[in-house]
């Protein structure tokens, strides 16, 4: 199987950070812009569960984050996963590589930046929290 080779795991461990520079390069705000997606997607969701529909659950904008943020991470990596076969067609055929390495390349990618940021969220959810008898 393609997954136990040595250079294939090196390949796409390389290609998702170099997806992962790419889509920092693109926007101004780079790499703070992965923050402010789920921060901002959020702040929507708060509005409208809080206001037009009430919701009286406790600490609700901690599950509503935790659930934005876990959902854009299954998002991209399904929408990039879907993309990557035809922006990868010419090196397809040009060397015969097993086809569901850019799939799992796009998934690695979305995961490790999902990863960074919802350890990030986890952190910060944490300290507005604070400890609790509960964790112990």
């Amino acid at each position: 199987m393609f997954l136990l080779e040595p250079y294939l795991w090196r390949y796409a461990a390389y290609r998702a950070y170099l997806n992962l520079v790419g889509e920092a390069a693109r926007y101004y705000l780079a790499w703070l812009w992965w923050f402010l997606e789920p921060i901002a997607m959020t702040g929507v969701f708060f509005l409208v569960f809080t206001y037009l529909r009430a919701s009286n659950a406790e600490n609700f904008q901690y599950f509503l984050i935790i659930g934005v943020t876990s959902w854009l991470w299954f998002a991209n990596g399904v929408a990039n996963s879907t993309d990557s076969l035809r922006v990868a067609k010419g090196m397809i055929s040009q060397r015969p590589l097993p086809k569901l390495l850019f799939p799992f390349t796009s998934v690695v990618s979305a995961s490790l930046k999902h990863a960074f940021v919802f350890s990030i969220v986890l952190i910060v959810i944490a300290a507005m929290l604070g400890s609790s008898p509960a964790w112990r």
